[in-house]
């Protein structure tokens, strides 16, 4: 894991991270979070801070600033991860596009003496069909397809710059499983890199995207029908709060 950071390699090897695994599974949160994605943020920010302050002293007061502070940060992350929701949406809707968006979650670990904190909204994962977007057995983006990332780039260059240098993205490559599994795996890599450099020129730093190719080992229909490998061959992209988070993810999905 140390080889990957140093040489600053943006590929990275599901062998390579076996770290321990915190992250909580994805949760379907979209469409609450599109809806009410500021009032979520506030209730649980607002909760968490509370609970910090009967933990620091017990006194109502401890515990009414710790809910206001907590309500504070919890309403602007709720606002970005609402608006975010709203303009993947909107993408979606203009290109036709294909797109499940589901919220990543982490629970806090449990420290003996303290309370349960609420699971925290650390990224969201696109999972974008190829739909004609590249041609096929090509790693080359049609015109639509161009168009399509470029508008999703947008959305995440802004998301980006707003949550600072920490945070970071996966592009995945997912193909269905005609051909041979070395050929969709480079493929896959292959077309992940294509998009992360739509990405970088949209003004996302291109030292916090990563890439991966997983070929059709990871396949969410099945490869027997039409319909399935349509459904298969996807680009994921991963946004998260931290490097870190990123390789949770990853060895999670290994």
């Amino acid at each position: 894991m140390g080889d990957i950071m140093q040489t600053r390699s943006r590929l990275f090897r599901l062998t390579a991270l076996a770290t321990a695994v915190s992250l909580a599974g994805c949760a379907s949160l979209n469409q609450l979070g599109r809806d009410y994605g500021t009032a979520i943020g506030c209730v649980g920010g607002a909760m968490a801070g509370a609970a910090l302050g009967a933990v620091i002293s017990g006194k109502a007061k401890d515990i009414a600033i710790g809910a206001a502070s907590g309500a504070a940060v919890g309403c602007a992350a709720g606002y970005a991860w609402q608006n975010r929701l709203q303009e993947l949406e909107r993408v979606a809707r203009e290109e036709n596009l294909r797109m499940q968006v589901e919220t990543l979650r982490r629970q806090a670990p449990v420290q003996p003496g303290k309370p349960v904190g609420p699971a925290e909204d650390v990224g969201i994962v696109a999972q974008v069909q190829d739909q004609g977007m590249f041609p096929v057995g090509s790693d080359q983006l049609t015109p639509d397809g161009r168009r399509q990332v470029e508008k999703l780039a947008q959305v995440f260059r802004q998301q980006l710059s707003e949550g600072g240098s920490s945070r970071a993205l996966l592009v995945v490559g997912h193909t269905d499983a005609t051909g041979t599994a070395e050929s969709n795996q480079r493929l896959s890599e292959q077309r992940a890199r294509t998009v992360g450099a739509v990405l970088a020129r949209a003004g996302v730093n291109p030292s916090n995207i990563y890439y991966q190719g997983a070929g059709a080992s990871r396949p969410i229909a099945d490869n027997g029908t039409p319909s399935g490998r349509a459904a298969n061959r996807r680009v994921e992209i991963v946004e998260v709060a931290s490097t870190e988070i990123l390789k949770q993810r990853v060895a999670q999905e290994q």
